[in-house]
């Protein structure tokens, strides 16, 4: 075959011979022709140099035994069907199987040859080697998988802190309800030491008017309503009635000491 290029340019000045044959047999994809029953009746070199086949060994067989057995399966019941029903099919993902057993990733195209108004007379592939493209899935689907292990960890290690700082929150609680238990037993241990204080500087006060007479009881009954021993009793029992409404504030602004807020504590 000889082809003469319609470009006047000097490097397409000269015919340009193109083999049919050649074109054929040394395509960038695999041809193959084949029977209506599958069998392959004629093969090009590509082909057979990407499967390490020889032609013998090819002729004669039907295609889909040249597949890895789960697409030797999946060409027969849905491929093979598809082709009777519509005539064509294309870009199908294969495996076919070379010679020492590996696999080799393909995409295939098929059509059928028919006459009008009559059988089909062969059918024509296509194959094209799709080895990069099957690991670039594989590396995109290996990544996909990651991406979403990395979701479902960084879940649970959201879900793991919510968990320890609740646990921190509810701690800190509880030690501040304790500290305030603490401080509430504080401020009623000083009102009540403030109350045995008073008690005893009364008591004190009582003997030391006290003499002995028949008139004793009279005179200790007396002391007992002496005004600044009753007020200062009164103050204090007034101070423990009051003790809830007390803000804890009030003691550590005045570093402990009994808070003198609305009310005075009168000194006898």
């Amino acid at each position: 075959m000889t082809d003469v290029a319609p470009n006047s340019s000097p490097e397409f000045s000269h015919p340009v011979e193109e083999s049919l044959e050649d074109l054929y047999e040394n395509a960038p994809c695999g041809y193959l022709s084949l029977l209506p029953t599958g069998v392959v009746i004629k093969v090009n070199q590509t082909f057979l140099g990407w499967t390490g086949h020889s032609g013998d060994e090819v002729i004669g067989r039907r295609f889909q035994d040249l597949l890895h057995i789960a697409g030797k399966i999946y060409y027969e019941t849905h491929f093979a069907p598809l082709l009777r029903i519509q005539g064509f099919f294309n870009e199908v993902a294969l495996d076919l199987v070379r010679r020492d057993g590996s696999r080799l990733p393909v995409l295939v195209n098929a059509a059928e040859r028919r006459h009008e108004g009559a059988a089909t007379q062969f059918i024509r592939l296509t194959v094209f080697n799709a080895t990069d493209r099957r690991r670039y899935e594989q590396e995109l689907l290996a990544a996909k998988g990651a991406a979403q292990k990395a979701s479902l960890d960084l879940q649970e290690l959201n879900l793991t802190l919510e968990h320890r700082v609740a646990e921190e929150v509810a701690e800190r609680t509880k030690a501040e309800e304790a500290l305030r238990q603490a401080q509430k037993m504080e401020a009623i241990g000083q009102l009540t030491g403030g109350v045995a204080q008073t008690s005893t500087i009364c008591s004190r006060s009582f003997l030391a008017d006290w003499r002995p007479s028949s008139d004793s009881l009279q005179s200790w009954t007396m002391g007992l309503t002496r005004p600044g021993c009753v007020a200062r009793a009164t103050w204090h029992i007034g101070a423990l009635k009051g003790l809830p409404r007390l803000r804890l504030g009030c003691w550590h602004s005045h570093g402990g000491s009994r808070s003198t807020q609305n009310r005075s504590s009168p000194t006898g």
